[in-house]
């Protein structure tokens, strides 16, 4: 399968389909549309991000061993909000490596701090965090301090959801 000639074509949800299962049955696809929103170009990489998506939606378990890689894709600023998004959402529905929950939380409370992050990836961030505060429960005062400054600046239906879920008033 060469996912860089599927990638630069027009994006459809039957290229999309195709990667995503073979991407199931093989691992190595999985590695492939990796590097390619790692090194590809931003559009490429905004196509691969598609395939991710759906991939974590019917198996995310196949990105445990990848999340050293996942993590350094959060943390660049030269790609396409599309990776942020699907990457940051892959460890939603992931069991995350003990060693890398401090790394992600600070990516999370990051995205939470920058007002040109996308919705999506707040979002996503939000939910991160209240996952991993039933670990560690100190989280969740700062966690309530940002909402608060979130539904007041922004007021995104995300943030009130976050709002009404920590119980704060505002």
């Amino acid at each position: 399968m060469n996912l860089v000639e599927i990638l630069s074509e027009r994006q459809s949800s039957k290229n999309v389909k195709q990667i995503t299962l073979a991407a199931l049955e093989n691992p190595v696809i999985v590695k492939e549309l990796l590097t390619i929103m790692d090194k590809g170009t931003p559009r490429l990489a905004q196509n691969a991000a598609w395939p991710i998506s759906h991939i974590t939606d019917a198996k995310p378990d196949v990105f445990i061993k990848h999340q050293k890689k996942l993590l350094a894709l959060l943390r660049r600023t030269d790609v396409h909000a599309a990776v942020h998004r699907n990457v940051i959402r892959i460890f939603h529905f992931l069991k995350v490596d003990e060693k890398f929950e401090g790394e992600l939380l600070e990516i999370c409370f990051h995205f939470l701090n920058i007002k040109e992050t996308p919705i999506a990836v707040k979002h996503w961030s939000i939910h991160i965090i209240l996952k991993l505060s039933k670990k560690y429960p100190d989280l969740l005062n700062e966690l309530k301090a940002i909402i608060k400054l979130l539904v007041q600046i922004e007021g995104a239906p995300a943030y009130n959801y976050a709002a009404r879920k920590l119980k704060l008033n505002y």
